[in-house]
């Protein structure tokens, strides 16, 4: 121990230029910091609450994009049947007759 009150972080004494005090700055520089690994471990749970959170919403989040391609699709149809001047609810019931 020092002897000015202050504490050393190794239960031994070092000379300055020691190799060995050398050695272990070198040690303490490649270990990851605590709030690294806490980083890493939050964003790995941050990634799993994603995907469970895109699991459970898939029920909901599926039906609207199908909902989606199918206006898409069946957009040209039906605006062609009201230039033939048919009405967008019998419009509507024939594509789905003829398509499904």
């Amino acid at each position: 121990m020092s002897s000015g009150g202050e504490i050393h972080p190794y239960p031994f004494s070092l000379q300055e230029g020691d190799p060995l005090d050398d050695a272990l700055e070198i040690e303490e520089q490649d270990l990851p910091s605590a709030s690294d690994v806490a980083n890493i471990f939050l964003g790995g749970l941050l990634l799993l609450a994603s995907l469970a959170a895109c699991y459970f919403a898939a029920t909901i989040v599926l039906p609207i994009i199908l909902a989606f391609v199918l206006m898409l699709v069946l957009q040209p149809v039906m605006r062609q049947l009201s230039r033939l001047r048919i009405p967008r609810g019998i419009a509507a019931v024939l594509v789905l007759v003829a398509f499904f």
